[in-house]
């Protein structure tokens, strides 16, 4: 009876170590990727055709204004006939080609600039999500092979010994920042675009029509067809009147679309995946800190707490300065 209670005892005491010494062989043998990867494999898969159809759709946007800002170059770059961006007409007069193109020339360099940036954000977030399972998997086993010496000295140690407390944390630790990686990272993203789809994507549809128009007007590749120079000089000559005539009703119509390409660009490049981000992490921090004993209060109800002393605080700051 009393072996029979001491296997018992024993088999309490170490249950632990044998789960994570078979987790561990799961992580270092590699089914527990293969599980993973086919449970995450629908959000994988969304998320990259999201990233790759916002690259697409980027690109695509980025070719009228390209053929805009190639056509300015001519326009004002070139000595024939033109100074400076000054066109010489036949009757003395002189009209400030550039002056009167600058406005939109402007919106659209902020066009092409903002364009970059978010093909940089989606590029770096695909290269990420691709370097997550590796990043997660060097953690896992270092969690895993901590939580087993962790399990194996802690019957002969004090609790308060600073060897066990250091290899707990550590452990716990690195086992929060895989679950980061495996499952925080990938839904932020996954959130962020379902909230893409429900708000921005109608709005980006009418982007393109405005650009088109733009890169229709700005247009220049008849310019490279053609071979005398008189004729050159009088297609840039008429090409410019062209654009001062377009340029007086296009540039609130251009200002407002690139208005509302940053808009977009920056709820679907920073506050949706970055405001995701932010929520998933306060509930891990909530949920799994007190699960495993990091803290001894819910992180909730302290984060509300916090939430409200900065708020007084900023109302006396306030009441102090008047």
């Amino acid at each position: 009876m009393a072996t029979k209670a001491k296997a018992k005892r024993l088999a309490l005491m170490y249950w632990p170590l044998a789960a994570a010494l078979i987790f561990l062989a799961l992580a270092a043998g590699g089914p527990l990727e293969k599980a993973y990867r086919a449970v995450m494999r629908p959000m994988a898969e969304y998320n990259d055709a999201f990233l790759e159809t916002s690259v697409r759709d980027t690109a695509q946007l980025m070719i009228p204004i390209g053929l805009a800002k190639g056509a300015a170059d001519i326009i004002e770059g070139t000595t024939l006939q033109f100074e400076a961006g000054v066109v010489f007409a036949n009757a003395g007069t002189e009209m400030e080609v550039g002056d009167a193109l600058q406005p939109v020339l402007d919106y659209l360099n902020l066009a092409w600039r903002i364009l970059i940036l978010s093909i940089m954000f989606s590029t770096v977030t695909k290269s990420v999500l691709q370097g997550c399972y590796p990043v997660a998997h060097i953690l896992l086993i270092v969690s895993l092979s901590g939580f087993c010496l962790w399990f194996l000295i802690r019957p002969w140690l004090k609790e308060t010994n600073a060897w066990a407390v250091s290899v707990e944390r550590i452990s716990k630790m690195t086992l929060l920042a895989a679950i980061v990686f495996l499952l925080v990272l990938p839904s932020s993203v996954y959130l962020a675009a379902n909230l893409s789809q429900a708000t921005t994507a109608p709005l980006e549809a009418s982007l393109f029509s405005s650009f088109e128009e733009a890169g229709r007007h700005f247009d220049v590749s008849q310019f490279h067809r053609i071979d005398k120079i008189t004729d050159k000089a009088k297609f840039l000559y008429d090409k410019s009147l062209e654009l001062m005539q377009y340029s007086l009703t296009a540039t609130k119509d251009i200002a407002l679309s690139v208005a509302r390409l940053f808009v977009i660009k920056l709820l679907n490049g920073v506050v949706f995946p970055l405001g995701a981000l932010a929520f998933l992490l306060w509930l891990l921090r909530g949920v799994l800190y007190p699960a495993l004993g990091l803290t001894q209060t819910g992180l909730a109800r302290e984060d509300f707490r916090n939430l409200k002393l900065w708020t007084h605080s900023e109302k006396d700051e306030e009441r102090s300065a008047l």
